[in-house]
């Protein structure tokens, strides 16, 4: 009778091992099927696009700026005394004369104003000062307050030095405003004042971008005191004392060099060569170098090798006879 358990007999296990994975790969199939369908069913009745009612971008824009409330003034830079002070409008420049020497100061105060007449707040805003003898340029920014009302002030005693070099002359004003969201930068030429300081502008080095440079030379550190002569002769005989009584021991026990023909015209070029790389090592301890002897040693070396190889080849070809 043909059972149920004789075919399970008859069907190796791997086979139903890989029958129940496909079943559960099926089935998890039909399960993503069945709910990407019902989520693309559900989507589908809403709405697929958003009203341009249902939200609000604002957008900042400043538009063209204008100054307002300035005021220039020379004051003393310890007692704070105002030796003159103007009330400006943009965009007339002062055209009066004006002088300020190193015990004073100088400051600018102004509003930014947008297309409404409303006082802002800009990126940037700073004034620069420009001497009209050497066309060196000096910037001092301006920082606002609360109301944002700017102000920069520059101290002609504490920057004598430092910034303007004790460089005396007539230096041309220009204030510069501007913001990303301004339709344009303002750049004003406000006036002009002359300026002293003492002492005498430092010359300034001239840079070479191009052209030889300096030759760099490299000292090599002074060779150390060699040891006397006695010395040195001492050591050389101590490291050749073992030679000297390897010498001795083959004289008492007999050395046999009867076997040096056997191994041919290589037994010959082996030894010269031989000789030749000790001959080499005495004399890179003598007189020569690294270098040297490293060439010298490569080309003695090449021929060792291969004729010792030769050479124990032949011997051990003439034992076998």
């Amino acid at each position: 009778v043909f059972t149920l358990s004789s075919l399970g007999m008859l069907i190796p296990k791997y086979f139903l091992l890989s029958y129940a994975y496909l079943l559960v790969d099926v089935s998890c199939l039909s399960c993503y099927l069945s709910l990407c369908f019902f989520f693309d069913s559900a989507v589908s009745k809403e709405k697929a696009f958003v009203d341009v009612d249902d939200f609000e971008v604002n957008i900042q824009f400043i538009g063209a700026i204008s100054l307002s409330g300035i005021e220039f003034a020379i004051t003393d830079a310890e007692q704070g005394v105002k030796a003159k002070s103007l009330s400006l409008k943009y965009p007339t420049p002062i055209t009066e004369k004006l002088n300020a020497d190193h015990h004073q100061k100088l400051s600018l105060q102004f509003s930014v104003n947008d297309v409404q007449g409303e006082a802002v707040s800009v990126h940037q805003s700073f004034i620069r000062l420009t001497n009209e003898e050497t066309g060196s340029e000096l910037f001092f920014v301006a920082e606002a307050n609360e109301k944002d009302q700017y102000k920069v002030e520059v101290n002609l005693k504490a920057s004598a030095g430092d910034t303007f070099n004790h460089q005396s002359g007539r230096y041309t004003m220009t204030l510069t405003v501007g913001d990303s969201l301004a339709s344009s930068a303002l750049v004003w030429k406000f006036g002009s004042v002359e300026l002293s300081f003492p002492g005498t502008p430092a010359q300034p080095k001239a840079k070479l971008q191009y052209g030889p440079r300096k030759e760099i030379k490299h000292i090599f550190r002074v060779p150390e005191k060699r040891p006397p002569g006695v010395i040195s002769n001492a050591f050389t005989l101590l490291v050749l004392a073992p030679l000297l009584v390897l010498l001795i021991g083959w004289v008492r026990i007999g050395v046999n060099f009867n076997n040096i023909g056997q191994g041919g015209i290589f037994s010959l070029l082996f030894f010269a060569s031989f000789t030749g790389i000790l001959l080499l090592y005495g004399y890179f301890w003598l007189a020569s170098n690294m270098f040297t002897t490293l060439k010298g040693l490569v080309a003695l070396g090449t021929p060792t090798f291969f004729c010792g190889r030769r050479m124990l080849a032949n011997l051990a070809a003439a034992q076998k006879r």
